[in-house]
């Protein structure tokens, strides 16, 4: 655990924290000035869209890798040249692939119901493509090896995101404020984008239309990782956003699941940001990996049940707070959701590592069957209006493809024990959530609702993680003498 990775994970998680906050606020809005069926739809078309990412078929994140591990200066340059002239061409596909995922929606039931004008999902098509365009310029970063940046600009995308979102909703723009807040951050966004990577990388042409023979030869070679890759992440996309598309277009008033699967998003994006940082890093030192591996995973164990366990008592109030009583939410949609992010959380980190050590095709298999398995559960659950039966299939799909395997397949590749992998991740991760959910009642006693329980389950999330630190302090090795780099490694290493 080197400068790096604390410098780029600090950044990560400023990021990502600054997505949680401006999340919360932007469901808020949405409960405010949306009733619960159109709040239903425009969060469904949302997820929709975000199936964008995917037409890039998986070569941003393998040309990233290659630059990464290449000391060739000349090749590293070939490598940023031919993935521009991939992403010039790509930009139509983004909007044609926009344009027909949006038509496709807007003729499902709850759109229809819902008396959308057809050109709205139109205008949100063609602003998610330029977002989506300028996004992909944004990956190049990550090759570039400029983690931080791409984070800074993440944070500035959150905020300039709420900032338009809530100017054009309170001027009365509506829905059409959807589109208008997201076209608003391109005009902020794409010319930080390209000054900061001509920083990195001067003279780059965003824009580079160049097929000869290198380009195919190099699409040739590239082709089997970037085909797995574009299926982990197809696959990982659709995992968590179908249950969401079949409960926006078929379940009638569920748009606290909506609002609910929301929130846990933005707190699996900051949680997962131990895996999202390390694979750049075990991409260019394969060792980071085999020792970093299992103390990281512990950590996160730890991380995950606190904060979940804080979120289960915390969460409904909470949304209640700014919703109105048609946004109520079910226990039992809670606690379903609740389950899937712990054995998701838990074991996510494993498919970052194994992307840093180049092992896409097994990642790929292990997601796509429990994908196949949740939507061949719930399509009975949606052709009969059951949002809870919709979350239970998918539960069920993850507790088969995610709760063991993934974990089974890192352990093998590191030379560790599976089942001892398994075991000291998971007793750390239910412990963590026991005491954080005994912390948040203790609390909830005292009364305190609405915002307050936003403290409420930080102060219970924060007290849960001092239990193992306090422990690692009192029975680990002596810290005295060392550096704080070394005092977080210490600690890291014995949790």
């Amino acid at each position: 655990m080197n400068k790096d990775f604390i410098n780029a994970i600090s950044w990560r998680v400023i990021a990502l924290s600054s997505n949680v906050l401006s999340g919360l606020v932007v469901a808020a809005l949405y409960t405010r000035y949306f009733s619960k069926e159109m709040a239903t739809v425009l969060l469904a078309a949302l997820n929709v869209m975000g199936y964008l990412s995917l037409f890039d078929g998986g070569f941003r994140t393998v040309a990233n890798r290659r630059v990464l591990i290449s000391t060739n200066p000349e090749e590293k340059s070939r490598i940023i040249e031919i993935s521009q002239s991939l992403y010039t061409a790509l930009a139509f596909v983004f909007f044609l692939a926009a344009e027909l995922l949006v038509s496709i929606y807007a003729t499902t039931p709850n759109p229809r119901e819902a008396g959308i004008p057809f050109i709205f999902f139109l205008l949100l098509g063609l602003v998610a493509a330029l977002n989506i365009i300028c996004g992909s310029q944004m990956g190049l970063l990550l090759g570039l090896g400029a983690q931080k940046q791409m984070f800074i600009l993440q944070t500035i995308i959150a905020w300039v995101t709420l900032a338009a979102l809530q100017f054009w909703l309170r001027i009365g723009y509506g829905y059409w404020s959807l589109p208008l807040a997201y076209l608003s951050q391109l005009a902020v966004v794409w010319p930080t984008t390209m000054m900061m990577i001509r920083r990195e990388h001067p003279g780059l042409k965003v824009f580079r239309w160049s097929f000869g023979a290198d380009f195919w030869a190099a699409i040739v070679e590239m082709r089997r990782d970037a085909w797995a890759c574009f299926r982990s992440q197809a696959s990982i996309l659709l995992l968590f956003s179908l249950d969401q598309y079949f409960i926006g277009a078929y379940c009638k008033g569920s748009a606290a699941y909506l609002v609910l699967a929301r929130f846990f998003a933005y707190v699996r994006s900051l949680l997962q940001s131990l895996g999202e940082v390390s694979w750049p890093l075990i991409a260019q030192k394969e060792d980071i990996g085999h020792k970093w591996g299992m103390p990281l995973l512990r950590l996160n164990g730890w991380l995950y049940g606190a904060v979940l366990g804080a979120m289960l008592l915390t969460l409904p109030g909470f949304v209640l707070r700014f919703a109105t009583a048609e946004y109520e939410v079910s226990r039992t949609i809670l606690l379903l959701l609740v389950g899937r992010f712990l054995i998701t959380g838990l074991s996510s980190p494993v498919s970052y590592f194994l992307f840093g050590l180049g092992d896409f095709v097994q990642v790929a298999r292990r997601i796509e069957r429990e994908l196949f398995l949740g939507v061949v559960l719930a399509i009975p659950f949606a052709y009969n209006r059951s949002a809870e039966g919709v979350a239970a299939a998918f539960v069920v799909a993850t507790v088969a493809g995610t709760l063991f395997p993934l974990m089974s397949d890192y352990a093998r590749r590191v030379g560790h024990s599976a089942w001892s992998m398994f075991f000291q991740v998971w007793w750390r991760g239910l412990l963590s959530f026991g005491i954080s959910v005994s912390l948040s009642f203790a609390f909830l006693k005292l009364g305190w609702s609405g915002y307050a329980l936003v403290a409420v389950g930080a102060v219970a999330a924060v007290g849960t993680m001092l239990v193992p630190l306090g422990w690692v302090i009192v029975r680990g090795p002596s810290l005295k003498g060392l550096s704080w780099s070394q005092r977080a490694r210490s600690i890291v290493e014995h949790l």
